[in-house]
């Protein structure tokens, strides 16, 4: 965040009109004097103020760039998979700007606005085809929006309609109708705050029920999620993946230096 620096009051200079018998010259160079020193401008901390403000620009930007950093450090990487996976960075993956994180049943997510860095990463497998695997490092402004976005997660599954196609906040987005959900924490990830979701769905128009799973672990103000979508009921070597991946991520932040949350 910037501060804005005041700007300067100008100050012009009065001229001092001379009459004739009524003001003597020293008089009149008194009074011009003090005209002066009345209207000289007296905004001189904006130079401070100025400085103070590129001072926190820099700050904030070296915290997103080490921000940026960090949510690299969490995320799965290659060698995290066997041969013929691959990963690819989704379009917008290293960007909070116009991308979303979380999108559930027309819930607000406000912490979303405190996003401040991102790192999305897709599992393809080895034909090139998307396994519907994702992971997604986030950095939050504060450990309490960080905190917050669990909570709200667990607070749009919670309040979801059942069986009811429900509008998306997000442009784009197809209505989605939410068919069965269960949530709670998982004692068997690295991190001590986890939030675990598995639920079926069908979006507007489309006929095939679809699967979904979302695993969230937060520490500091850095959350690590597995999102996996898919139309096909998940196999058991889907599911290995799932989870190893959250344990790989939540290993990764479990480790992490606490100046980088």
């Amino acid at each position: 965040m910037t501060s804005r620096s005041r700007a300067r009051r100008s100050a012009g200079v009065l001229a001092i009109a001379l009459t004739a018998g009524l003001l003597t010259g020293a008089a009149t160079a008194e009074q011009a004097r003090a005209q002066t020193v009345a209207t000289a401008p007296t905004a001189r901390t904006a130079p401070a103020a100025t400085k103070r403000a590129v001072t926190n620009r820099a700050a904030t930007n070296r915290a997103a760039t080490n921000l940026a950093a960090t949510v690299k450090a969490v995320a799965v990487v290659p060698t995290d998979f066997a041969s013929g996976y691959q990963l690819v960075l989704i379009p917008g993956g290293d960007s909070t700007a116009g991308q979303i994180t979380m999108e559930f049943c027309g819930f607000r997510f406000t912490a979303e606005a405190h996003r401040v860095a991102r790192h999305q990463m897709l599992l393809l497998d080895a034909t090139g085809r998307s396994t519907g695997l994702t992971n997604e490092v986030v950095a939050y402004d504060t450990v309490a929006q960080a905190t917050k976005a669990l909570t709200e997660w667990n607070r749009a599954v919670a309040t979801c309609r059942r069986g009811v196609y429900v509008a998306s906040k997000v442009p784009g987005y197809l209505p989605q109708r939410l068919d069965s959900a269960t949530s709670g924490t998982l004692t068997t990830l690295p991190v001590a705050t986890t939030a675990q979701t598995r639920y079926t769905y069908h979006l507007q128009g489309k006929p095939e029920q679809r699967y979904g799973i979302a695993l969230l672990q937060r520490r500091g103000r850095v959350v690590t999620i597995v999102w996996y979508n898919t139309p096909v009921k998940p196999t058991a070597t889907a599911l290995n993946n799932v989870y190893a991946v959250a344990r790989i991520t939540g290993t990764r932040l479990a480790r992490l230096a606490a100046n980088r949350l």
